[in-house]
Order: structure tokens, then C-alpha cells, then sequence
């Protein structure tokens, strides 16, 4: 969902500070109504217990989850109602759709694409494409949301892939800096760690995926330390008082 943007100049005019907090409540009304209406919602397992998938909402970004069709169809006319009465503008062309089958689905269900409704003003109807995502190695990313690639499969290469040229490219514009080794970990500590330090909460990386993103900025310490590069990565990282 995307917020006409004349709107939002109306919506923080001046800095108005309690802009963010009414516009909290008014997503709490989407987000509230989203969480009821579903029929069947996606549930998650933590330990031996079952707990709902919920909805999560940042600034003018939504994102939507539903178990079977059925429940992503009320979810959208919930969310088409919603900016109706509150005067939103959706943003069709970047609504992105997906379905993914993780176990079997009942007997009589199908596994064909198929189209969301969603309306605008008049209850006017926009079909959107639904396609089930395969599991696929090459094709590992659906959409991006709060600047993460997410990928249905859980493998989240795509991220891993850009966040390495991220890093890889930080890497080679210290490299030839003329600063000493001290200003340059402040610079990659203040930049580049934190850059992919977001995405890495968010995707289940393992520990040789991690270790593999310290690579080019192990080169870069070396060659501002002036070591081999043949120096254990560990020393890099010891404590002054070792």
C-alpha cells in the first residue's frame, strides 16, 4: 500500500510532532481489522506452539499473509475498504503478489495462478496476478520490502549476492584511501557494517554465508596493516589487551 505523497506533505507539515503517532493509529484500525477477518491465517511454529504470521506495516509499506486464497481475498478487500474511508491513494503498479505451497495442500485445491480483486474508489475492481513460486535456485527473490530482497524459498541468495557488492565495493574505495588503519575501521564501522548489518537480522544466512561477507574486508585490513595476507582473519579482530 502506497501513500499518495500530497498526502504525507499534509501529514508532516511543519514537523508536526504528533503526525507519526496518529498515523500509528490509524494503520493500528488496518492492522487490527487484517488480523480479524482472516479465515485462515498462516501460522508459524515456535517450540510446540502455534502462533499466527501477523501483518506488518512501515510507513506507507504493508505487507499481507494469508494461508489460502480465500483469506488473502478478504484481506484485500479489508485493506480496498480501508483506504477508501480514509481518503488513501494505492499505489497498483507496485503491489506485488506471490503464493508459495511449502507442504500438501487439501484435495480438492489447485496449484494454478490465479488474480487478487483489489478496488479503489467506487469499489471500481483491478485484478493482480497471483503466480506460485517454484522452487527454483536461479529464481530466488519475489519483492523487496524495507530494502531487503525476500526470498519465499529461504535461502535469500539475492540479498547475499547484493550485499556482498555493497561490502566488496566499500572495500575497494577504502582500499586506495590515504588514511590510516584506525580512520578506516571508524569508516567501515559508521558505513558498510551497518549497511549489512539490516539485511542480516532479517535473512537466515548461515555461518560460512557470514564469514564469506568478512572476506573482502579482511583484504582491507591487511593491506592498510601492512600483514600477509596469509595472517590468521583472527588476529585482526583480537583485543588490544591480548
Amino acid at each position: 500500500m502506497q501513500v499518495d505523497s500530497s498526502q504525507k506533505r499534509v501529514l508532516h507539515k511543519g514537523r508536526d510532532t504528533p503526525s507519526p503517532t496518529n498515523w500509528n493509529a490509524s494503520l493500528d484500525v488496518l492492522l487490527r481489522a487484517l488480523h480479524a477477518i482472516d479465515p485462515t491465517p498462516f501460522l508459524v511454529r515456535t517450540d510446540n506452539e502455534l502462533s499466527h504470521q501477523e501483518d506488518t506495516a512501515y510507513s506507507d509499506d504493508l505487507f499481507s499473509i494469508s494461508a489460502r486464497r480465500e483469506g488473502l481475498q478478504k484481506k484485500a478487500d479489508i485493506v480496498s475498504a480501508f483506504t477508501i474511508i480514509f481518503g488513501l491513494k494505492k499505489t497498483i503498479h507496485k503491489l506485488r503478489s506471490f503464493a508459495k505451497c511449502w507442504g500438501e495442500e487439501p484435495s480438492n485445491q489447485t496449484l494454478a495462478d490465479y488474480d487478487l480483486l483489489v478496488h479503489d474508489t467506487g469499489w471500481i475492481p483491478t485484478a493482480i496476478p497471483v503466480v506460485y513460486i517454484a522452487d527454483d535456485l536461479v529464481y530466488d527473490s519475489v519483492f523487496k520490502y524495507l530494502g531487503v530482497y525476500i526470498d519465499v524459498n529461504n535461502r535469500f541468495k539475492r540479498q547475499h549476492r547484493a550485499t556482498m557488492e555493497m561490502i566488496k565495493k566499500s572495500c575497494i574505495s577504502a582500499k586506495y584511501r590515504r588514511a590510516s588503519a584506525e580512520t578506516i575501521t571508524k569508516v567501515m564501522n559508521i558505513s558498510p557494517f551497518r549497511k549489512a548489518s539490516f539485511p542480516g537480522k532479517l535473512c537466515p544466512w548461515s555461518l560460512k554465508d557470514h564469514r564469506a561477507l568478512d572476506t573482502p574486508v579482511n583484504h582491507l585490513y591487511k593491506h592498510h596493516l601492512h600483514l600477509m595476507q596469509s595472517t590468521s582473519n583472527a588476529a585482526l579482530y583480537m583485543s588490544d589487551d591480548v
